[in-house]
């Protein structure tokens, strides 16, 4: 869980760990999940305004049959976490199925847009979600929507750099899936 002083109370997790996760504390939750997959029993007893339901798929190019993340999307998850932050004791649960892309990705939005520092907010992110990959595409549409003027990609950039040192081997599987710009020309970001 990352907690800020003065800011975003946020907590980060896959839809395995949902019910660990989703306690008396949660005001708002932000359920980003592809389409069509069902949503999690616990929501049922969370109030419709303080539920935010998203749903693309963990890609980050446009393809067939499926629905990338899109402007409108980070429009929405801006506009719903302006809400909750100006709210006092609030606490956020993001979720995506694995807790590794689009969660990590919606939690360093949030952060950035919420203190201004695009650095800041991905090493609080990847501090309390040490395996946190965010979806590029993603943080592409909020740098524009927000006018970070690239620094909110060359941190996370920076991050995934450090994240294939540690593990190299992650960088075919995501050529594979269709993700090979987010490990194309790291090299010299680590």
């Amino acid at each position: 869980m990352l907690q800020i002083k003065n800011g975003l109370d946020l907590v980060i997790c896959g839809l395995h760990e949902i019910d660990g996760s989703l306690d008396e504390r949660v005001t708002h939750v932000i359920s980003i999940l592809d389409p069509g997959t069902a949503e999690p029993a616990k929501f049922a007893s969370l109030a419709d305004p303080n539920l935010l339901r998203l749903r693309f798929h963990d890609i980050i190019e446009d393809t067939p049959l499926m629905d990338a993340p899109a402007a409108r999307h980070i429009e929405t998850l801006l506009a719903f976490g302006a809400v909750f932050a100006a709210q006092p004791d609030h606490r956020a649960l993001i979720h995506c199925h694995m807790g590794i892309s689009r969660s990590t990705a919606a939690a360093i939005i949030l952060l950035a847009a919420h203190h201004g520092d695009a650095e800041g907010a991905v090493a609080r992110v990847t501090e309390i979600r040490p395996v946190a990959w965010p979806n590029l595409r993603m943080i592409e549409l909020a740098d524009r929507a927000r006018s970070f003027d690239g620094r909110l990609i060359s941190a996370v950039r920076r991050h995934h750099a450090r994240a294939l040192l540690r593990r190299p081997e992650l960088k075919e599987a995501f050529i594979r899936h269709g993700r090979a710009r987010e490990v194309e020309g790291l090299d010299s970001l680590a």
